[in-house]
């Protein structure tokens, strides 16, 4: 993991766009850099060029690829497309700020009404993310064959995000290429207490219930059909206690029955993806350090050196990187956890 401390030094990046390569180095006249991801929302970069500095801007085309790193890591803090620019000219100078989005602005810009038959889930979504053109990344395998699944009048992402979510997974866009898994923390960051900038966050377990329960129906053996999630479901966050095993305040289960559920084993994924939907929203918060490009979305963080019962180990749900040249890069975060702080 790239260092990370409390002073915000003259930031290192690489940037490729249009054949050239921009770098702390050789900027081209490049003057800021800002990269926004989200859990639930397609990622964004945004570039500030000085006119005259060395990018030619007429080589800027739209959907030209976009790919850069920070801190000399070769991990990709993002991979997109250019999908707008803005000129802009005052007192004699003049800028050009670049907008890019990652692959799943492809998926997003579009509307289909399909019928799949006798597929699995994640048989779908390979099949969609092939048809619009885009990289597979990583797919967790499901394993129930529905008799059909209608695509209704629905953008290609919004219907992928519907399959994810029956099965407690979400879709994001990682190096290029676009996955479908489980929003289980990646690896283990460490942040002391002396590497912040700033961290805030809150704990509470009022809106967790210790059950969820699915009820639905089989349109084909026209019976009930139920699915049952508790504690011991919880994909935990760290080494932490569960926060849903002794929630105290939450009376009896929670119930879910507006949702299609069309087997047994349908209603229990989708009570056990609730539950840990749920679970997540225990403790949440927001801290600032200085530059990381390993904090991206789903990264695994582990705060250090506070006191007994604080040091939280948490999952970054969004991250903002903002690079000035000749001045800093700062990454904040934000973050959700299911357990309990050591």
């Amino acid at each position: 993991m790239p260092s990370t401390t409390n002073v915000n030094e003259t930031a290192r990046y690489t940037l490729n766009m249009a054949g050239k390569e921009v770098s702390q180095a050789e900027p081209l006249g490049l003057e800021a850099i800002s990269v926004e991801d989200h859990q639930d929302m397609i990622g964004m970069a945004e570039l500030t060029f000085a006119g005259g500095l060395g990018m030619s801007w007429s080589s800027i085309k739209m959907d030209s690829p976009l790919d850069m790193n920070f801190g000399g890591d070769t991990f990709k803090v993002f991979s997109g497309v250019v999908v707008g620019m803005k000129h802009a000219y005052q007192n004699g100078r003049d800028t050009l700020t670049i907008r890019a989005m990652d692959p799943l602005c492809k998926l997003q810009a579009s509307r289909k009404t399909k019928t799949f038959d006798k597929m699995k889930d994640s048989d779908m979504f390979s099949q969609i993310i092939s048809e619009a053109g885009l990289q597979i990344g990583n797919i967790e395998a499901t394993e129930e064959e529905h008799p059909y699944t209608f695509q209704r009048n629905e953008s290609m992402l919004e219907f992928v995000r519907r399959l994810a979510a029956r099965n407690g997974m979400v879709v994001r866009a990682m190096e290029g290429k676009i996955d479908m898994v489980k929003p289980q923390a990646m690896g283990s960051n460490s942040i002391k207490k002396t590497q912040l900038i700033s961290l805030d966050y809150e704990m509470s377990p009022k809106a967790l219930p210790k059950n969820t329960t699915v009820v639905g129906w089989d349109y084909l053996k026209k019976e009930k059909v139920e699915g049952k999630a508790s504690s011991g479901d919880i994909s935990t966050i760290g080494g932490g206690a569960n926060a849903v095993s002794d929630a105290p305040t939450w009376i009896g289960d929670n119930y879910i029955s507006d949702v299609y559920t069309g087997s047994q084993s349908m209603a229990k994924n989708m009570a056990t993806a609730e539950l840990n939907r749920m679970s997540r929203n225990f403790l949440k918060g927001r801290a600032v350090v200085q530059g990381n490009g390993r904090l991206h979305v789903g990264a695994g963080v582990d705060f250090q050196d506070h006191r007994p019962g604080f040091n939280a180990s948490v999952m970054v749900n969004s991250s903002r990187h903002r690079v000035f040249q000749g001045s800093g890069h700062t990454t904040e975060i934000q973050f959700v956890s299911n357990t309990k702080p050591q």
